[in-house]
Parts: C-alpha cells; sequence; structure tokens
C-alpha cells in the first residue's frame, strides 16, 4: 500500500500488514504459567 504519506520524511510510504493466524506466547499471563496458545480471530 502507497496511498499514504509516511508520518516522517525518513519512512517509506510502503506498509506491510501482518495477519497472524495462531499466536503463542511464554510467560507473558501471571495467571497462566509458561506457554499458551490460541486463534486469531477477525
Amino acid at each position: 500500500m502507497t496511498d499514504e504519506d509516511p508520518p516522517a520524511g525518513y519512512l517509506s510510504r510502503e506498509i506491510i500488514r501482518i495477519h497472524p493466524r495462531r499466536i503463542i506466547n511464554w510467560g507473558i499471563d501471571p495467571d497462566v504459567p509458561g506457554m499458551s496458545a490460541r486463534d486469531a480471530t477477525v
């Protein structure tokens, strides 16, 4: 996508969008120790 001006002059006009299908984390939630995973929903 290149239809918007960048927020700063040293940045590119091109944007990369990432759409994860699955999210995996390690130790982020203190109530769930260790690794946890979930499917990303739209």
